[in-house]
């Protein structure tokens, strides 16, 4: 595969986990355990991915929804809002 189909696939892969799993990155925001949320199988795979980055190991370890992940969801968020906005107008 191309360096640069292998880009693209790989950003689209992104996007599609975080609109895939957006109501459980909005709980982690909010301050609910990741472990409550998600299984091992899951945040490996956004970890892998890069939507989640893990700090510390052992029972110490802290979950984080990463910069490029937020900056998805709040492009998102910020989109939902001006289309309620525009649908009022009319």
């Amino acid at each position: 595969m191309k360096s640069e189909n292998r880009d693209s696939y790989n950003e689209r892969n992104f996007e599609n986990l975080v609109n895939y799993y957006e109501k459980e990155l909005k709980r982690i925001l909010q301050g609910v355990s990741v472990s409550k949320i998600l299984s091992n199988s899951e945040r490996g795979t956004l970890l892998r991915s890069g939507v989640l980055i893990r700090r510390g190991r052992g029972t110490h370890v802290q979950w984080i929804v990463s910069e490029k992940a937020l900056d998805l969801l709040s492009t998102k968020i910020e989109n939902s809002r001006e289309n309620k906005r525009s649908s009022k107008k009319d």
